[in-house]
């Protein structure tokens, strides 16, 4: 309550981070001894089990309400979403984690910047 007013929250995104203790860039870690790693550093709980960008639509708007999207909904703290991006290429990982993202943006309310 004291901060009511005076706190806004800046989060950041990219497909390749996720909640938790993510496997940056584990998307691309499938074949041979990469593949094997992730596969044991994930089954060991060692990192997060999906980054953002391998979540289905459903999980990633879930994971963003739990994160900050409730203080958007109880109206405690505007969010302002000052980090993500993607690279070129419409059938890439990182694009169509992007699509998805902006759909949540947009479902959520939140207010962002990008570049």
């Amino acid at each position: 309550p004291r901060l009511r007013g005076r706190l806004i929250l800046g989060v950041h995104h990219y497909s390749w981070t996720g909640p938790g203790r993510y496997l940056a860039f584990g998307h691309s870690m499938v074949h041979g001894l990469a593949g094997l790693a992730r596969r044991v550093l994930r089954g060991l709980r060692i990192f997060s089990q999906e980054n953002y960008g391998d979540m289905s639509p459903t999980r990633q708007m879930q994971e963003l309400f739990s994160q900050w999207g409730f203080l958007l909904e109880a109206q405690a703290c505007p969010v302002w979403v000052s980090e993500f991006g993607s690279s070129l290429g419409e059938e890439n990982y990182d694009f169509q984690w992007f699509k998805r993202f902006v759909e949540c943006l947009g479902t959520l309310d939140a207010d962002f910047a990008y570049w």
